[in-house]
């Protein structure tokens, strides 16, 4: 205040000064921290890379946008009707033709499966002037404008597309008005790729058969992928050839870098990366878990991991890859992993259910209930495979009978849907014992049923439960011998033939007045 200075304008501008400081040294630091971060998701890349042998060895999927071409030359008159030739690696594709037009605006998709090897993946692409009269033209035809190649492996990184202009080279270019053009045309493109993932044995096909195709046990993600091409391999000091060490020879400090490095890509926008880093995850962890680091609770993080690729994913194909992961690295009986799979037997997708029903007999111990009613839920199922394979699967879920399982079963025969109470009746006597008196009941229910084929599917089993010549199942039957279908009257006789007794005058009698029946089944 003796100088005439302000205090509190000094405090005031020294404040603002350390503040400004401050945040200039965090900006330093996290630019640091986010290099190293970057380095070190690099490295992980390079360590998996060097130790599975995929890299240039994986399937790739190519996309190539073509957007439009500027300041094109003239190869006709006063015009040109250019098109763009794409070839990669021994496929091509062409776009349409733009008539008349030297700034072309094509705005057109393409894709390429390009298989995995060690060759280099060169992007050729040239254009051409369509002409109908051809005369001093190339092979096809057709004026040659002009072209360039792009190498994937050089230019374009891994899912980041690139978007640039690309100026032509080489055309054969025609004097205009005596003076020759320059070459100044120029296309513009977006390249990308990805790894394509390996095809999961669970991609169920319409046309496969429901034994070798949906039955889970036989799903086994280690050999889908091992199917893989073979890794490189390295010469060793004796000067023999050895193979890369494979996960279960890895440390568990590298095992650790590759199960981080994969869990994070579960998240990435891509689905073949997202199905990619699900199996690679499972190959590492080995069957039940035991490749796993020992430190560290990673076959809870797993779980975790598959559960939310489940329950979140959009793509089926990532949601059944996850399932089978889930199954090969987790031990029986662990409630989290029940819960997921009962979780899948929920899925908008009718093969993730499929499987999921499969899959809980490997993930559940016997007797549990979370499983019984999840698996007894899918009886009602929509599709006909799944409640098929929910009536086989229901049964083994515990080693003896159990009246849980009976409990489920007759509440179905309920059911509004015809097709769900006729398998409920199937389905009973699998998870019964023989003779029972409620299954006994819930059969001589179904009887009475006002759906034809649930009555045929009890007369079918009912022989199963009872003894030949038990009177009160005879008589339930005999009633059915004048039912108005005539399948139904087939099936009366045939249940009557296994269940009463020989020389029986009733059943005799009215079998008898069905030898003048009119009704013929579909093959007469």
């Amino acid at each position: 205040k003796d100088d005439g200075g302000d205090a509190q304008h000094e405090v005031s501008k020294f404040t603002k000064f350390a503040a400004e400081r401050d945040e200039r040294e965090r900006q330093t630091r996290k630019t640091a921290v986010d290099a190293r971060l970057r380095d070190f998701g690099m490295n992980l890349d390079q360590v998996y890379h060097e130790m599975s042998g995929i890299g240039d060895w994986m399937d790739r999927n190519v996309k190539v946008k073509i957007i439009k071409g500027r300041a094109l030359p003239i190869c006709d008159a006063k015009k040109s009707d250019p098109y763009c030739k794409l070839k990669l690696v021994g496929q091509s594709k062409v776009t349409s033709v733009m008539r008349s037009n030297l700034n072309p605006v094509w705005n057109e998709n393409f894709k390429f499966k390009v298989k995995g090897g060690g060759h280099k993946k060169v992007l050729e692409v040239h254009l051409y002037d369509q002409d109908l009269l051809p005369a001093d033209f190339n092979d096809d035809g057709d004026d040659y404008i002009g072209g360039f190649e792009i190498c994937l492996d050089d230019e374009v990184p891994l899912d980041q597309p690139v978007r640039k202009w690309y100026r032509l080279q080489g055309g054969d270019l025609k004097e205009i008005k005596g003076k020759k053009q320059e070459q100044n045309g120029k296309v513009e493109l977006e390249v990308s790729w990805s790894i394509a993932a390996p095809k999961s044995i669970a991609n169920v096909n319409n046309n496969s058969s429901f034994a070798s195709r949906r039955n889970f046990a036989s799903i086994n993600v280690k050999s889908s992928l091992n199917s893989l091409p073979p890794p490189p391999t390295s010469t060793g000091a004796t000067g023999t050839v050895m193979p890369k060490d494979d996960a279960s020879r890895m440390t568990d400090d590298s095992k650790r870098m590759v199960l981080v490095s994969h869990v994070g890509r579960l998240r990435h926008g891509s689905s073949d990366v997202r199905r990619m880093a699900v199996q690679a995850l499972a190959k590492t962890a080995g069957k039940r878990g035991s490749n796993l680091p020992k430190s560290g609770d990673w076959a809870a993080t797993l779980i975790r991991s598959f559960t939310e690729r489940i329950e979140k994913d959009h793509v089926y194909e990532v949601r059944l890859d996850a399932l089978e992961a889930l199954v090969m690295t987790s031990r029986r009986g662990v409630a989290e992993a029940v819960s997921t799979v009962a979780t899948a037997l929920k899925d908008s997708n009718r093969d993730v259910r499929l499987a999921a029903v499969s899959a809980m007999q490997q993930v559940a111990n016997g007797g549990d209930e979370t499983a019984i009613f999840g698996v007894a839920e899918r009886l009602e199922d929509s599709d006909f495979r799944v409640r098929e394979s929910a009536g086989a699967v229901l049964c083994k879920l515990s080693t003896v009978h159990d009246e849980r399982l009976v409990q489920q079963v007759l509440l179905r025969l309920g059911s509004i849907h015809s097709v769900v109470r006729k398998n409920a009746v199937r389905t009973l006597v699998t998870v019964s014992t023989p003779g029972a008196p409620q299954v006994l009941d819930g059969i001589k229910m179904a009887l009475k049923d006002s759906d034809a084929q649930v009555r045929i599917a009890a007369m079918q089993v009912l022989n199963t439960q009872v003894a030949r010549g038990d009177e009160s199942a005879v008589r339930a039957v005999l009633s059915e011998l004048s039912d108005p279908v005539p399948d139904v009257r087939a099936a009366a006789s045939e249940c009557l033939s296994l269940i009463s007794a020989r020389s029986d005058k009733k059943v005799i009698s009215a079998l008898t007045s069905l030898l003048s029946d009119s009704g013929k089944d579909l093959y007469g």
